[in-house]
Parts: structure tokens; C-alpha cells; sequence
């Protein structure tokens, strides 16, 4: 069954975000998976006219087939950029993507403008995870038709989501910068222009909700 009109109702019951002031570049948005980061990188790309780059560096085992050029593993357009002497970009990460490879930590260190991007509720945070990863698929599109479908309770699967999320909301706020804005994901509210809208989540949310809880609470 396609789910006519979830677009518009979605977006009727959004709230117009509070835009920010970017004074320096890069800005740089180091967020949590399932934050709303990607939609929020481009709206602020749009907004100011200049390239972003969505985590342009990614593990050998998690890079697709239009990964596309790269450089020991980093985008070659993000190489290019940040190599030459053009700072107006945004550049959105996750902190288990800090390493040797990226440049990501000098930029950190270096005087950008600094977004940390968060869900208060990491129990949300974690279902939305699980449901990405079991449907390999990581958002909808504006426009998109859905249906209505369920999910596997996969146990493994729901350790490595709580596994991801919360190893990286421990790093996302233990990391030792100062950020120029901290914004959640609740309060991210209307984002234009739309390119995507909230994933469309499965039948039996509830029992796949129940189930995190109770291994999040086992383990924790």
C-alpha cells in the first residue's frame, strides 16, 4: 500500500528551523549518524553558495560503487578543495571518522566555524540506525513514494546500532573543541529546501523499539 499524502502531512507538521550565522569558513558540522546532518550540510551549502562535501572519506568496506576518485580513500573533489587556497565550503563528519587519513582533526584545530549536531533522545537515535542499516538505505527523497513494510528484529544488527551510536555520541561530546553553535536534531525543525523528508519507519516500530530498550538496558 503507497502511502499517499505522508510527503505533505510530514511537512506540514514541521517547524521553521532558526537559521545560524556563518562568520567564518569552513563550516564544518560534526555530527552523529541519523542526525538530519546530511539535509542540514546542504541547506546551509544552498543557502551560502558553495560546495559541500558529505563525509568524503569512508572505510574500504562502507565506500559503494559511485564512490567515485579518490585518494587513499579521500573524495577527490574534498582533496582538491582542501588543497587549494578556497575555505568557502561545508564539510559535514562523524568523530569515528577522525584518523590519519582525513584532515579532519586539523581543521578541528584551525580557527572554522564549528557545528556539533546531536539527538537528545539516543534511544531515537538508535532505532533510526537500526532501521537504516537493515533496509540499506539511509533517506528518502522529497517526492519519493513509500510503503508500508516491516523489519526483522535482528539482534546483532541492534548491538552494532547501539554500538555506533553511542560510541559516537561518547567521542561527539568528550571531543575538546569549542563549537560556535550545538544544535539537535529536534530543534533542526523545517530545513528548505527539501530534498529529503524523514525515513517513512516500519509496522512494527514498537516491538522494534521494545527490543532496543531491553538490550540497552542489559548492556548498559
Amino acid at each position: 500500500m503507497i502511502l499517499i499524502g505522508y510527503r505533505n502531512s510530514l511537512i506540514n507538521k514541521m517547524t521553521t528551523m532558526k537559521d545560524i550565522k556563518i562568520t567564518r569558513w569552513p563550516a564544518i558540522i560534526i555530527a552523529n549518524y541519523r542526525t538530519g546532518s546530511t539535509v542540514y550540510a546542504t541547506h546551509l551549502a544552498e543557502k551560502h553558495n558553495v560546495p559541500h562535501y558529505l563525509e568524503p572519506w569512508q572505510r574500504v568496506t562502507n565506500r559503494g560503487p559511485d564512490y567515485g576518485p579518490h585518494i587513499n580513500g579521500l573524495k577527490q573533489n574534498f582533496y582538491d578543495q582542501y588543497h587549494n587556497s578556497d575555505t568557502n565550503y561545508v564539510l559535514k563528519f562523524m568523530p569515528d571518522q577522525l584518523n590519519k587519513c582525513t584532515p579532519y582533526s586539523k581543521l578541528l584545530e584551525s580557527d572554522c566555524f564549528k557545528i556539533k549536531l546531536y539527538r537528545e533522545d539516543e534511544i531515537d537515535n538508535i532505532v533510526s540506525q537500526y532501521v537504516g542499516k537493515m533496509r540499506k538505505k539511509w533517506w528518502t527523497k522529497f517526492g519519493e513514494k513509500v510503503q508500508q513494510y516491516e523489519l526483522e528484529i535482528d539482534e546483532d544488527n541492534i548491538v552494532n546500532s547501539i554500538a555506533t551510536i553511542t560510541q559516537n555520541n561518547f567521542l561527539l561530546h568528550n571531543l575538546d573543541y569549542e563549537y560556535d553553535e550545538v544544535i539537535t536534531y529536534e530543534s533542526l525543525g523545517y530545513v528548505s529546501p527539501v530534498h529529503y523528508v524523514k525515513t517513512h519507519m516500519p509496522d512494527n516500530l514498537e516491538d522494534i523499539r521494545n527490543r532496543i530498550i531491553e538490550i540497552y538496558n542489559n548492556v548498559y
